[in-house]
């Protein structure tokens, strides 16, 4: 009790350091921390370390996954373009592996526009089915997705946030064969 009493005050009076701290002890034998010095000769100085601490980098936002004024424009012309399915950090159990990733974009895809998926930063070998991904045989463990809007030009128009999904598959550790 008394050590976290110790502790509570010491806590409060870091913020305040340059006051100069005072221990005594009471009547009843508590330790007794106290920025003003009790009457008497029974207080000792108490020399506090100062606090640990560092400055924050300024976080820079992170540039656009586009290039040039025309993919600028093209970014703007996507209102809605999010993965809707799975939400993050879902769990999936799936034994083959099998998972679909489900856009929603609004306006719908441009002429000269594709979308690509990528699965753990690289493309993704999956079929497209309207604005659903179908992947298969994706490997245990955690995996993040992205949606990416491609121009004619190989360009990234826009992306989606990164998802992150598990994938859980049963795993059978074979049997040693018998000795002779």
């Amino acid at each position: 009790m008394q050590r976290l009493l110790v502790t509570a005050v010491i806590a409060t009076l870091v913020g305040s350091a340059w006051a100069e701290i005072f221990k005594s002890v009471d009547e009843n034998g508590n330790v007794v921390f106290s920025d003003l010095p009790p009457a008497g000769d029974a207080a000792e100085p108490v020399t506090v370390e100062p606090v640990n601490s560092y400055d924050t980098a300024q976080a820079t936002p992170p540039s656009a996954p586009t290039t040039g004024a025309a993919a600028t424009i093209d970014a703007d012309y996507y209102g809605i373009f999010r993965i809707t399915d799975p939400a993050t950090d879902t769990a999936i159990r799936d034994n083959a592996g099998n998972v679909a990733i489900t856009f929603t974009l609004m306006p719908g895809l441009r002429g000269d526009h594709r979308l690509q998926l990528l699965l753990d930063g690289t493309p993704a070998p999956a079929t497209l089915d309207d604005s659903r991904f179908q992947l298969t045989n994706v490997d245990r463990g955690t995996h993040t997705a992205v949606g990416r809007i491609v121009d004619g030009n190989g360009d990234v128009v826009t992306e989606t946030a990164p998802i992150t999904f598990h994938m859980l598959r049963a795993f059978l550790r074979p049997t040693p064969a018998p000795s002779n």
